[in-house]
């Protein structure tokens, strides 16, 4: 799995890599030190840990090659965010499955990409299932930010409903705490393709 720093992110936004990183640091003055305290937290316990406490070993944070150390300090600052919005997405799939079940919606759940459900729904109860969907997806997690669903969908007979939440932008601001001023680098300019 390949993981981004700075420049990475802000090429994906286009944005200059050094423009990038003073806007993030200088902007949000949080962020440096939270990222930079995930960094220390993952080299004292050898492993990053996940929101609901899965463990990933990253033994490369003490190594001596700058390039093995950076390369473990990004899996590092990651697998908080990336691992944290996967746990989320396994939550609300057992939710969407259990309400699929017990509502007997004619629907299936087809496949999960990143932070999205991928769901194909009779069309006739699209719009019953519609914002059922969107409230047990947001109800996944308790952060303390948001979840934020949306869906989107194509009526040809059958739907293809694709329900996305922003768990890696919502997990970066619960796990930072930032002030609540600084939530607005979720939107506009700074939104990033899979904040939903």
């Amino acid at each position: 799995r390949r993981t981004i720093g700075e420049t990475g992110r802000g090429q994906m936004i286009q944005f200059d890599p050094d423009e990038w990183k003073t806007f993030l640091f200088e902007r949000f003055a949080t962020v440096r030190s939270f990222m930079e305290g995930i960094v220390e937290k993952a080299r004292r316990a050898g492993a990053a840990m996940t929101i609901l406490g899965r463990r990933r070993p990253i033994p490369g944070l003490g190594a001596r090659d700058y390039r093995v150390r950076s390369a473990a300090e990004r899996v590092a600052q990651n697998t908080p965010m990336q691992g944290s919005g996967a746990d989320i997405i396994k939550l609300a799939m057992l939710r969407v499955d259990r309400l699929l079940a017990q509502r007997e919606f004619r629907a299936e759940l087809l496949l999960t990409v990143h932070d999205e459900l991928v769901l194909e729904v009779d069309a006739d109860q699209a719009d019953e299932l519609s914002p059922l969907l969107v409230a047990e997806m947001e109800g996944a997690y308790q952060l303390e930010v948001p979840l934020v669903v949306a869906l989107d969908g194509a009526f040809d007979g059958m739907v293809d409903l694709v329900v996305s939440t922003g768990t890696e932008f919502q997990t970066f601001l619960s796990l930072g705490r930032l002030p609540s001023g600084d939530a607005q680098f979720g939107h506009g300019k700074w939104q990033t393709a899979d904040t939903g």
